[in-house]
């Protein structure tokens, strides 16, 4: 499903919902027993809930296609190299032959290729 096709079906669900918000709010103000006030509340609670919902992922799908433009207007995928001075390029260089001159001044510590493990007699417990 594409964003376009999750906008278009949340934006007809978020509409299918709101006519009932508004029908349920109407009921509370009528006269009704408390039990059907109380069945009333608590479907409008669902309705409510789900238009949160429902607004939530559309405000998230704003947030993803502006996301989307901007990483494109920045010329995703690529991202080219700077272009520096040969002053610049030239200090960069001589940073990274320092760094791997240290490197160089350690070794990594070799691994165990086996061990052998003893174990003495077994004794028994008294």
């Amino acid at each position: 499903m594409t964003i376009d096709e999750l906008r278009t079906e949340i934006t007809a669900a978020l509409a299918a919902v709101f006519p009932s918000i508004r029908g349920m709010q109407d009921l509370e103000k009528v006269s009704l027993s408390p039990e059907a006030i109380t069945s009333i509340h608590e479907e409008l609670g669902d309705h409510l809930r789900r238009k949160d919902s429902l607004v939530a992922v559309l405000t998230i799908l704003d947030a993803l296609e502006l996301a989307l433009k901007n990483l494109k207007e920045d010329g995703y995928p690529n991202l080219p190299k700077r272009e520096v001075t040969a002053e610049v390029f030239t200090e960069l260089q001589v940073q990274r032959d320092d760094i791997d001159a240290a490197i160089a001044e350690f070794i990594e510590r070799s691994r165990a290729a086996t061990m052998t493990i003893s174990l003495g007699q077994a004794t028994k417990k008294p």
